[in-house]
């Protein structure tokens, strides 16, 4: 019998135990783990959130009457995961009829390019004209990444873990890509400059604030959501809605507490949090974390592996206004609702953002718009835009790592410790919300076969226990039937040297 064989036997042999299961952190990526656990086992599943609701980088608020999302917003056509999550529970997209389909591109002094997303054609005719045949050159490539990461939720339905983020990227046939930057591959695939500059740093900043220095494996997921190789949606009630479902599958959440510490104990983990009740003390059997540690202060066991060089973040700064907008500021002779309701910036841009989307058309000619930058923007910048402002809402976050290439060796693993699990590492690759949930669901497998082997070791102790008891009344031959040999002397020795540790014999 192979060694697997022997696994997936004394796997399906054990007796059934119930576990207990701490998961940190309410975003997608946690809750992706409770709900893709929930499917595995009956087990005990505690859902830790140190804010007072579940959605972590999904944030979801009323603006002007509208319903904006302050963190992830966009949903790619091919994202198995979250959107079947929200079929699942019922969300449906937003409409946005009364919005334009054009991708604008801003320079801070003129509109360079506008693209039509409902007129595939005459869009590529545009690309074509303006940057030759880098679109050609670039579109394949895309396609190709994204059919290779698609290969995830074949081997994930048939339950497949990784230890690493680099093992799981290999067998997708996309690592090499995140060891090299967007720049240099595009240049090494003799795409025009231009083309770099202008569209796809223009959807890198939108999408991650942050130019091509990034990753290369970023990059096509960025232009795959910019509509390079698909379509984007969000949804009617806000990406929230979808943590929400998921955190549904957890067993009891205990939001607005902070966990501080985990640390071993009796062959598995307590976990150490803080909340309105003062300091919270829980046993659980696997911990899996859910959470960039970067942003938290929790202290781990001195045996848990290294975390790899501790990644930065990009700090954004999301703005919200609702306000009447200058219709010149763009420098275009039309209509606000002919402005691109999307309008991406260069690099080189003297535009005080990032990114500029138009989420409403209100019937007094207003519109609300979410805005993206990498400082600040002040009052005098907003009324540049706006001259009229109704209202104005702004949030900072750490939206995602700065996701530039980062040597092999200076990785994380997924697995920290037996049953130690952390699965945020996987964003060192490309940040989004099917990635939390990919990792999510990968950290649901390892916690499975951490439970398993736990119950296994456990089952093996009691054996052994059973039968160092037997050998210490004397009897032997209650545990064998023929005479005891050397080789099972010695084993019972080995037994005795465990046992010692188990308490006095009955």
């Amino acid at each position: 019998m192979s060694e697997m064989a022997r696994w997936l036997f004394l796997c399906c042999s054990l007796p059934c135990v119930a576990h207990k299961v701490a998961v940190v952190g309410a975003g997608i990526n946690g809750g992706s783990a409770v709900h893709f656990l929930r499917q595995l086992t009956d087990d005990e599943l505690v859902l830790y959130e140190a804010e007072r609701e579940v959605g972590g980088r999904t944030y979801t608020q009323r603006f002007a009457n509208v319903t904006v999302d302050v963190g992830g917003t966009a949903i790619y056509s091919k994202n198995r995961y979250m959107a079947g999550f929200a079929k699942s529970f019922g969300l449906q997209p937003s409409a946005d009829d009364d919005l334009n389909s054009l991708i604008g591109i801003w320079d801070g002094q003129s509109m360079r390019t506008e693209l039509n997303m409902d007129s595939m054609a005459m869009s590529a005719l545009k690309l074509l004209f303006r940057y030759g045949l880098s679109p050609l050159r670039v579109i394949p490539v895309v396609r190709e990444a994204v059919g290779h990461f698609d290969g995830i939720y074949d081997l994930q339905g048939a339950g497949q873990s990784f230890e690493t983020p680099a093992e799981l990227l290999r067998a997708l046939r996309v690592f090499n890509l995140t060891q090299t930057s967007a720049y240099d591959f595009l240049a090494g695939l003799g795409v025009d400059d231009r083309f770099v500059r202008e569209l796809v740093d223009g959807a890198s900043r939108c999408n991650y604030n942050q130019p091509g220095t990034l990753n290369a494996f970023a990059e096509l997921i960025s232009l795959a959501g910019a509509g390079v190789g698909g379509h984007v949606f969000s949804l009617a009630n806000g990406t929230q809605a979808v943590a929400r479902g998921l955190a549904r599958s957890a067993s009891r959440q205990l939001l607005g507490e902070r966990v501080t510490e985990v640390q071993e104990s009796n062959g598995g983990y307590v976990v150490i949090s803080e909340g309105k009740g003062g300091i919270r003390r829980e046993q659980f059997d696997g911990v899996i974390l859910a959470t960039p540690l970067e942003l938290t202060k929790i202290r781990l066991p001195a045996s848990a592996k290294q975390l790899g060089r501790g990644r930065e973040y990009q700090t954004t700064y999301t703005t919200f206004v609702h306000g009447m907008l200058n219709k010149t500021y763009f420098g275009l002779e039309t209509s606000v609702a002919e402005i691109p309701s999307d309008i991406f910036t260069t690099e080189s841009s003297t535009s005080p953002f990032s990114s500029y989307g138009v989420h409403k058309i209100l019937a007094d000619g207003s519109v609300v718009v979410k805005l993206f930058s990498r400082t600040q923007l002040t009052d005098e910048q907003l009324h540049a835009l706006f001259p009229k402002v109704f209202e104005v809402y702004r949030y900072t976050w750490k939206a995602y790592p700065k996701l530039q290439p980062l040597p092999l060796e200076q990785w994380a693993s997924f697995r920290l410790g037996r049953g130690l699990i952390y699965t945020s590492w996987l964003e060192t690759s490309a940040s989004a919300m099917e990635v939390a949930a990919i990792a999510g669901r990968n950290g649901a497998l390892l916690m499975r076969e951490a439970l398993q082997a736990k119950t296994a070791r456990t089952a093996r102790s009691t054996r052994e226990r059973k039968e160092f008891r037997g050998f210490a009344r004397g009897s032997p031959r209650q545990v064998h039937n023929k005479p005891l040999l050397i080789e099972q002397a010695y084993d019972y020795g080995r037994v005795f040297k465990k046992a010692t540790h188990l308490g006095p014999v009955q």
